[in-house]
């Protein structure tokens, strides 16, 4: 008997400790380069492991004491993308199609992810029948909508009450719980009415306190959502003042809540930088994030940022001094061209040895285009051999390459970097590549 007991202890032991499995199959099948694990935490990747690919098929071990929550995996297919799910001590078994991921996943084992699915498709479809009546009696005033609006609005209750019951054990609920929507107990008279209403609810039901959401990314996409979906209008102006009061008051209700408001205001401030809308970046940027306390200010971004910031479309570049030959120069001493080109290059940099022969071949015969390279070396025997082919193009080196003040002045983080400057010096377009740039002179 003490031989079974002891037994009984190792085999409960080992399942204890067993390690958990994700597995995902693409369909249709499709091979995919890479994958791998994160863990997402503070809403940032925190690498886990990397999958060897069989075919169609990869798989992951998570190890015993892995913590549950949100789990990234990334992968690169025909585009570099990624897919969220919960890990809670479970075994998880997906299919996919690689390059249309969130419409195509289907968890064929995982009771958490299973229900957090079949929730997020009941929903929404309840919502949207729900807001198909709302909009019908924008136009109408019908008043039998208004019974039918009533009628739904207990069905979509129904759902939601039904789910979270069902979920109240698993870690699905805290996100099926904060995806409440809000509804008004009868249809809106007006557009604007609704809208604001739905507006001042939006963010009712995430409890910043709760840390399986502050580890997701589910409270900094609503936060997005928020400032950028509710909160437009038919002018750039009043978008501006509706985007300055979100972002007020989202500061307001997570005073205190340093690590929210951090990943807010850098998902914002990019993403007003990647929608060349560099006014609010700066507004973002110096009001907000850069009175955080110390500790929360990243110096890496905040350089970037202010790079950003001092070359954002739109604004005069920063000047350029150099000596060849003896002979001093500046940006801001050319005056004869009606367009300005500023590349900074290496010649150690694959992508610049192919884009930068390339580009000479296709600037060289455009007229009224003066181009200015910017070789960031360590030594001068490979620059002097690449830029003596250049024949029109003023070449200047920094030997100091990444410590290069140029570098900092123009928020440089990779090369070939492009700028392109009409004749007052001002900044109108940073093509990506080559190929983005030769589109921008090429005839339409």
């Amino acid at each position: 008997m003490r031989h079974l007991f002891v037994i009984i202890l190792l085999f409960l032991s080992a399942k204890t400790q067993a390690q958990f499995k994700v597995s995902g199959t693409t369909q249709p099948e499709t091979k995919i380069d890479w994958a791998m694990l994160y863990r997402v935490k503070n809403g940032k990747g925190e690498y886990v492991s990397n999958s060897d690919i069989e075919g169609t098929q990869f798989q992951f071990e998570i190890k015993p004491g892995m913590p549950p929550g949100i789990y990234r995996i990334l992968y690169k297919g025909n585009d570099e993308q990624f897919i969220d799910f919960i890990f809670n001590n479970e075994d998880i078994r997906f299919t996919f199609d690689p390059d249309n991921p969130t419409e195509t996943i289907r968890f064929t084992n995982s009771a958490e992810n299973q229900i957090y699915q079949s929730y997020y498709h009941d929903i929404l479809k309840a919502q949207k029948k729900l807001d198909s009546i709302q909009v019908a009696y924008f136009k109408s005033k019908d008043s039998k909508l208004v019974q039918a609006y009533k009628q739904q609005l207990e069905n979509v209750k129904k759902v939601q009450a039904g789910y979270e019951k069902r979920a109240k054990a698993k870690l699905a609920y805290h996100f099926i719980r904060a995806s409440r929507q809000f509804n008004p107990e009868k249809p809106f008279e007006s557009p604007e009415a609704y809208i604001n209403a739905v507006r001042e609810h939006f963010l009712d039901n995430i409890d910043f306190n709760n840390p399986v959401l502050a580890n997701s990314p589910m409270v900094n996409e609503k936060l997005i959502d928020y400032v950028f979906y509710l909160n437009q209008a038919q002018t750039p102006e009043k978008s501006e003042i509706l985007h300055k009061f979100a972002i007020s008051r989202i500061a307001e209700l997570l005073k205190g809540k340093y690590d929210l408001l951090k990943k807010f205001y850098e998902s914002r401030i990019r993403a007003y930088l990647s929608e060349n809308n560099p006014k609010m970046a700066r507004y973002t940027f110096e009001t907000y994030y850069l009175k955080l306390p110390v500790k929360f200010i990243d110096p890496a971004f905040s350089n970037y940022i202010k790079g950003e910031l001092k070359t954002s479309v739109g604004t005069k570049a920063p000047d350029l001094k150099w000596e060849i030959d003896g002979k001093a120069g500046s940006l801001y001493g050319l005056k004869d061209k009606e367009y300005y080109i500023i590349v900074f290059f290496s010649t150690g940099c694959s992508h610049c040895q192919k884009q930068m022969p390339e580009f000479y071949k296709f600037i060289k015969d455009i007229h009224n285009i003066q181009v200015i390279t910017v070789g960031l070396e360590d030594e001068l025997d490979w620059w002097k051999d690449m830029t003596s082919k250049w024949k029109g193009f003023i070449n200047i080196v920094d030997l100091k390459k990444w410590d290069s003040p140029w570098i900092k002045d123009y928020g440089v983080t990779a090369t070939p970097s492009y700028f392109i400057l009409n004749k007052d010096k001002v900044i109108l377009a940073k093509p990506n590549d080559f190929e983005e740039l030769r589109s921008l002179f090429s005839p339409q």
